[in-house]
């Protein structure tokens, strides 16, 4: 597996990827047909070749074998925009190493201390979260899209993309304590007694028999 930085002749090689993995794989899961406009409008290989040669877009391409399996971008300001792996190499953590890719980018190059990234489909949410995004806590309910964020360095400094902390909920069982009236246990007791007495006079007439 090679994972290399992409250059402008090689954009429109990455839309194609990218829209493959769209129509297979996201299309479905998409809610509104504007959502769709948006994919479209931003999946322009001229625009997206102009941004690239002028330095505000980064690309990334995965390649098996010399065919490209994955893509993904990220602007100078450390915002991904893309990340498209195609379904037959999805459990290869193409995905996890182009993430990391981007991260050690923005750190090393761009001297950036997060990366951001606006999901769409919401579903695809939680893969980010896995590798150390947090949802943005002032998103909005309206918006098409999950923006998430990851910190590059942790607390001690070290390079890792660090989770903002989670609250954990452990709620406590409880169980209504029931009276029980002094005459009930004295009639538990005696009916105990009695059946231990049986049993145990049903035992030594038996060894006698």
């Amino acid at each position: 597996m090679e994972i290399r930085l992409l250059n402008a002749n090689e954009v429109q090689w990455a839309v194609g990827t990218a829209n493959e993995v769209f129509e297979n794989c996201v299309r479905e899961s998409v809610r509104s047909a504007e959502e769709i406009r948006q994919y479209d409008r931003y999946m322009n290989p001229e625009r997206l070749t102009q941004e690239l040669t002028r330095g505000e877009l980064i690309l990334w391409g995965a390649f098996e074998e010399g065919i490209m399996v994955a893509v993904s971008a990220m602007t100078r300001n450390g915002h991904i925009t893309m990340l498209y792996v195609k379904p037959q190499f999805g459990h290869r953590k193409i995905g996890f190493m182009l993430v990391d890719h981007m991260r050690m980018f923005a750190s090393a190059v761009l001297h950036l201390n997060q990366v951001t990234v606006n999901v769409v489909p919401a579903v695809a949410a939680p893969f980010f979260c896995r590798v150390g995004f947090y949802v943005l806590p002032y998103r909005n309910p309206d918006v098409p899209y999950v923006p998430l964020a990851c910190h590059i360095f942790d607390a001690n400094g070290e390079n890792g993309c660090a989770q903002m902390p989670q609250k954990t909920w452990n709620p406590k069982v409880t169980y209504p304590k029931k009276k029980v009236s002094g005459k009930t246990v004295l009639i538990v007791t005696a009916v105990t007694l009695i059946l231990c007495i049986g049993i145990c006079a049903g035992i030594t007439i038996g060894g006698l028999l």
